[in-house]
């Protein structure tokens, strides 16, 4: 099988709920800090060229409408020590589109149940777990910011076979409920 890389599909948060959550994932521990953003396909091999899964993506999002996704309580995954925010509304719909796209071409074993939520840090070590979840908690119960934002698009992102781990392309943004292409 040719090495075509790795693929992975999110969604960035909007403005001034986005740059807060950026900021805030910098004040955390921990070794990646991309935008803040909600992950609907796991980083996975690419089995198939670029644009075809693209055009892959493109027709599956043709049948989903925009939805809301609010953001819940910061939380700690007990496998990984990751700290994250919880997703509350949207949820269901985030696990239908995660079902739908993670079949045929697209499709590949997760290491972890797909769980919808934005993460914040970490991994963080056992002894400090309370502490920095009490302190996130905190910045984001005070933030003063909506914690709700519509989906309307997700980004295609494209790992190279030959870079490392965090070397991320953003390839293409697919809206929601529509053939259209924007290009990033």
């Amino acid at each position: 099988m040719p090495n075509w890389g790795s693929f992975a599909l999110v969604t960035y948060l909007p403005d001034p709920l986005g740059v807060f959550l950026t900021q805030l994932r910098h004040l955390l521990p921990g070794e990646t800090r991309p935008d803040a953003h909600i992950t609907f396909l796991p980083p996975r091999p690419l089995a198939l060229e670029l644009e075809t899964a693209a055009c892959e993506v493109r027709r599956i999002l043709s049948d989903v409408q925009p939805f809301e996704i609010e953001l819940g309580s910061v939380q700690v995954f007990p496998e990984t020590g990751m700290l994250y925010l919880s997703v509350e509304a949207g949820r269901q719909e985030l696990l239908r589109l995660h079902d739908s796209l993670n079949c045929g071409n697209l499709f590949s074993h997760e290491q972890f149940e797909y769980i919808p939520h934005l993460t914040l840090g970490g991994p963080i070590a056992a002894g400090e777990t309370s502490a920095i979840v009490r302190r996130a908690q905190l910045a984001w119960e005070h933030a003063g910011i909506s914690p709700r934002f519509l989906v309307k698009d997700m980004v295609l992102l494209w790992q190279p076979g030959d870079c490392s781990e965090n070397d991320w392309t953003r390839i293409s943004a697919h809206p929601i409920g529509n053939y259209s292409n924007i290009g990033i």
